[in-house]
């Protein structure tokens, strides 16, 4: 990599884990450090559109400023890579009612999108006219209330399954994995948090699956269409992609790649 100079970043091109064909219904996962050392301000004038360069001018700390520029940063070059244009030329809108961010260009993909600490993971698959999915990220670290979390948020199913874990480390790795799984399906159905958590449960598995869905009204009543997988992408994570119809995601989760700002050629 080159030594940093003023001039704008070229396009960021991200490295699969492993070769996908390609095509504007292949599904892909991507981590992204938010830790970088690399100066951000050039990413941020030269990626970020006017309303997202205001928004992380507004954030209190640096910390939370960086994370939140490296992501958007990400997001658009991973969404560029689909499109064939600039990071910049990327146009990103958001639903009115729930705030569902999504792509304003003709032929566009899908994508969600989720961080916790300093990590970021992001999907880019097929767009709305094929279905919806959507993923969730939890860093997991120790929380001595996850029961009393479990017992006000989650399904009886749910609460019932963390409890047959004697052990209080394999309960809260249990409530980790339920978390995130539900979060991603409320993400999925396009409502997010607006959509109680207990009105609908899943079966973490092995095989993960929703197994009951007749609080989501736009699910109709059919568990079956949806796809739930779940997997750590680094050590100290978990994640979950939730998506309907089934046939979204195929037999295997796609490989997660790592888009890098260290691979970038300034």
């Amino acid at each position: 990599m080159q030594p940093f100079s003023e001039h704008p970043p070229s396009t960021p091109r991200p490295r699969p884990a492993a070769a996908r064909p390609p095509g504007d219904n292949a599904l892909e996962l991507w981590t992204v450090s938010l830790a970088s050392p690399l100066s951000i301000e050039m990413w941020r004038a030269s990626m970020l559109d006017e309303a997202e360069r205001d928004r992380s001018s507004r954030f209190r700390f640096e910390r939370d400023r960086r994370r939140f520029v490296l992501r958007r940063a990400a997001l658009r070059a991973i969404l560029a890579e689909r499109l064939g244009c600039t990071p910049g030329a990327v146009k990103l809108a958001e639903e009115p009612r729930f705030g569902r961010p999504y792509v304003d260009m003709a032929d566009a993909p899908g994508f969600s999108t989720s961080h916790s600490g300093d990590l970021a993971l992001i999907a880019v698959g097929p767009g709305a006219d094929r279905g919806r999915f959507a993923v969730d990220l939890e860093e997991t670290r120790p929380i001595d209330d996850f029961r009393s979390v479990a017992r006000r948020f989650f399904a009886a199913e749910e609460i019932a399954a963390i409890a047959q874990h004697a052990d209080e480390a394999a309960a809260r790795a249990h409530f980790y994995r339920i978390w995130t799984a539900k979060e991603a399906f409320v993400k999925a159905l396009g409502r997010g948090l607006a959509h109680p958590l207990d009105a609908f449960a899943v079966d973490v598995g092995p095989p993960p699956r929703v197994i009951r869905t007749h609080g989501a009204p736009e699910c109709d009543g059919n568990p079956a269409a949806w796809s739930l997988a779940l997997f750590e992408p680094r050590p100290g994570w978990t994640a979950a992609l939730a998506a309907t119809p089934a046939d979204i995601v195929g037999a295997d989760l796609p490989p997660v790649g790592n888009w890098s700002a260290q691979d970038i050629s300034w």
